[in-house]
C-alpha cells in the first residue's frame, strides 16, 4: 500500500499543499494527519482525483441511481436531487420506519405580547 505525504500529494493533485491540507482538515479530500505529518493513501487519493472520493459517513450512489444506506446497508433509490435535501430526508424517514415529524409551530401567532401596559 503506498502512501504519500502531503507535499506528494499535492504534487500530483497540482493544487497548494496548504489548499489539500484545508481540504482534509474539512473532510472534502481523503487523508489522516499521523502525528505531526498528513499521510494520504494512494488508492484514496486516486478515487479523489477521479471524482468518486466518499466522505466519512456520507452515503454512497452507486450505480443506476441507487444508494446504500450507511447504517442499514438497505438500498435506497435516489433521484436527480441531493441526499441531503429535506424531501431525500422525508423519504430515508419513511422507508426506516421512523416517525414522521411534525411542523414546528410558533408559539408567538395568536398571542399578545405586553410590554409596559
Amino acid at each position: 500500500m503506498q502512501t504519500y505525504t502531503l507535499e506528494q500529494a499535492a504534487a500530483l493533485a497540482q493544487c497548494h499543499p496548504e489548499t489539500l491540507r484545508n481540504k482534509i482538515k474539512a473532510s472534502e479530500a481523503p487523508g489522516r494527519k499521523v502525528g505531526r505529518a498528513y499521510v494520504i493513501l494512494e488508492n484514496d487519493l486516486a478515487a479523489y482525483l477521479r471524482g468518486e472520493y466518499v466522505r466519512p459517513g456520507q452515503a454512497a450512489v452507486g450505480p443506476k441511481g441507487t444508494t446504500t444506506c450507511p447504517s442499514t446497508s438497505k438500498k435506497i433509490a435516489v433521484s436527480g436531487t441531493s441526499i441531503f435535501s429535506i424531501q431525500a430526508e422525508k423519504e430515508l424517514d419513511v422507508l426506516l420506519g421512523l416517525p414522521m415529524k411534525s411542523p414546528r409551530r410558533n408559539s408567538m401567532i395568536g398571542s399578545r405580547a405586553t410590554y409596559g401596559e
